[in-house]
């Protein structure tokens, strides 16, 4: 949409019954360069106000308005966010849960799956290959226990079929 700041001002002078200060006009057309829509948006609702009475100088309300109403959109605009904390937590969970039963998953890929996969601790941050990294490294410093854990596991088999063998035989 195109915006005639020559109409809407004379508009808005025959409205208000005045012109603007040159100070005041200048503000409002910084803004007006920028966000046409909301300097005529600004003006409507000022001149409704003007209409009841509750307006004495409509030209520096109009000012103030479009000044205040860009200030807030620019801000919003601009704002992004970022929760480093809700990472670091589940960063930290993870870590726990590698040093309590972590040790038991046998491959890379099977620990990056049971993390980053859907359900996992850390399944938000998949593609930051930092932390990716970090627990692939934990996992490497844990694993000897799971793998020690599993050879006992296999010896305590071996017996327990060994013993069982024996029973079998001398019982026959």
């Amino acid at each position: 949409m195109e915006y005639d700041w020559g109409e809407i001002r004379a508009e808005t002078c025959d409205h208000f019954q005045e012109t603007p200060h040159p100070e005041v006009e200048d503000r409002i057309l910084l803004i007006f360069r920028q966000s046409p829509a909301l300097v005529v948006s600004a003006i409507e609702n000022v001149g409704r106000r003007y209409d009841r009475g509750l307006v004495n100088v409509p030209w520096a309300m109009v000012a103030k308005v479009v000044e205040t109403e860009f200030d807030r959109s620019s801000a919003a605009q601009a704002l992004k966010v970022s929760d480093e904390s809700e990472k670091a937590q589940a960063a930290l969970r993870a870590k726990r849960y590698l040093q309590k039963v972590g040790y038991v998953h046998k491959t890379e890929q099977e620990l990056v799956d049971e993390l980053f996969g859907n359900g996992g601790i850390l399944r938000f941050w998949p593609d930051d290959l930092g932390l990716v990294a970090t627990m692939v490294e934990l996992w490497k410093e844990v694993r000897p226990i799971g793998i020690k854990l599993e050879e006992e596991q296999k010896e305590r088999s071996a017996r327990y079929r060994e013993a069982r063998a024996l029973n079998t035989s001398t019982t026959s």
